[in-house]
């Protein structure tokens, strides 16, 4: 679509009766015929990504407008009510969408681009370039990409995306505000099932963990120190102090949450909005910007000036929240492949809120338990009780996957026992139960 009033028409369209709540409304006024446009391929490629159930993030400050999200290409917003000045308050407004998809669906999406924008896009290492109107754009237009001509949609392929993904599809997403999930927050709150996790430093977040005290452990304090560790020698700031509710409210680690701060410490909001803009990749060290950082900062208290002056780069909080998001995510497809044995609840739990994915993937459990338990009785005959007790009384079945019974055992010698000394009599045993072949894997 190259007509900007189509283009216009389209998200009015798909807005509904939304256009007549004040915050959109306030929105509206302020985009450009090229924001229009911006929004209706960030809209078209949300809903391709979701006709694929494909989980995505849109990262950056798009994630802050009302527009966004009554569209459902961002889901960033409630309960945070994130300030839509960020994305208006530039010299080129311009909704730059950056998308983070599975790596192995990043060349479906560009082909889909291609696809509805005509084939006229241009492709960088990272973003897809799109004519957003009839007029010819010239080989210097793409080479600067012009903004005022360019419609720019960033699109990277993420690897943790890619596994999350697999889960879904096996499992479906949940049907409820994962943030908002105690057991996931117990989890982490507790350094549990969080290696691995996308865009974190394991080490690092650990110890950040260990300094929270009760009254901080949630979505919201996660959120804050992921954040912090998103940004630019931010996290440095606070790695040595307890994590409180105080610390939370002086030392901010996006923008908005410095933006809150600034406003509520009297200064004018064009101000708060120009201190918050050079805090992005280190502005205020560039030499031209050094003499306007001192007067912006002028008013400021000595403590937060100080803190300001020692980070070189804050992340915007929607970006920020929807890496959380994510992780939640990663941890509570962790949980319901291997459910740690110390969340006794997490089971029933996560039974009544996914329904009949969870009651298939019990039924295959509950049968292959049953083989197990047969098998485990066959091997109780053929070896002494003390042998018996050490490496097969504590075994259960957790998880069956392409054709593998994933049987939990209490240690890596159990394990290292049940497949030197032990398989031979287990796949025996096995056979005379079933007669058919099954592999089971010791974890």
């Amino acid at each position: 679509m190259n007509n900007i009033f189509d283009a216009r028409q389209y998200v009015l369209n798909e807005l509904g009766d939304k256009v007549n709540d004040p915050r959109v409304r306030e929105e509206l006024s302020l985009m450009t015929d090229k924001n229009f446009m911006e929004v209706y391929y960030s809209k078209k490629i949300s809903d391709f990504l979701k006709s694929n159930n494909e989980y995505y993030i849109v990262r950056g400050f798009y994630g802050n407008l009302y527009i966004n999200f009554f569209l459902d290409i961002t889901d960033s917003i409630e309960p945070y009510d994130l300030p839509y000045e960020f994305v208006f308050d530039k010299k080129e407004q311009s909704f730059i969408y950056d998308f983070n998809v599975s790596t192995s669906f990043e060349s479906k999406l560009i082909d889909y681009l291609n696809e509805i924008s005509n084939g006229v896009m241009v492709r960088t290492t990272t973003s897809c370039l799109i004519p957003y109107t009839n007029q010819t754009i010239s080989l210097d237009d793409y080479e600067n990409r012009n903004h005022e001509k360019l419609i720019e949609i960033g699109i990277m392929g993420m690897e943790g995306l890619s596994i999350l993904n697999k889960n879904i599809k096996k499992y479906g997403l949940p049907n409820y505000d994962i943030t908002q999930n105690n057991e996931i927050s117990y989890e982490i709150f507790n350094k549990r099932n969080i290696e691995g996790i996308t865009g974190i430093n394991t080490n690092m977040l650990s110890r950040l963990l260990e300094r929270c005290d009760e009254s901080t452990k949630s979505f919201d304090t996660y959120v804050y120190l992921t954040a912090g560790m998103h940004g630019t020698n931010v996290i440095s700031q606070i790695y040595n102090s307890p994590i409180t509710e105080d610390t939370i409210k002086k030392y901010p680690t996006t923008r908005e949450g410095l933006y809150a701060l600034l406003i509520e410490s009297k200064i004018d909001k064009q101000t708060a909005l120009q201190i918050c803009e050079y805090t992005r990749k280190g502005r205020k060290y560039r030499a031209n910007n050094k003499a306007k950082w001192e007067e912006l900062t002028s008013n400021i208290t000595v403590s937060l000036r100080r803190y300001l002056d020692n980070i070189d780069g804050l992340f915007p909080l929607a970006h920020c929240i929807s890496f959380a998001k994510l992780n939640y995510l990663e941890i509570f497809y962790k949980l319901m492949n291997e459910p740690s044995n110390e969340s006794k609840t997490v089971n029933d739990y996560f039974k009544e809120e996914l329904g009949h994915n969870i009651k298939k993937r019990d039924e295959y459990l509950t049968e292959y338990q049953e083989i197990w338990d047969n098998v485990r009785k066959l091997i109780k005959k053929e070896i002494n009780r003390y042998a018996y007790d050490e490496c097969f009384e504590d075994t259960a079945v957790i998880a069956y996957e392409n054709g593998i019974v994933s049987v939990k055992v209490p240690n890596t010698i159990v394990k290292f026992k049940l497949n030197q000394c032990y398989y031979k009599l287990i796949k025996q045993s096995q056979k005379e139960v079933t007669g058919k072949p099954i592999m089971f894997k010791f974890v």
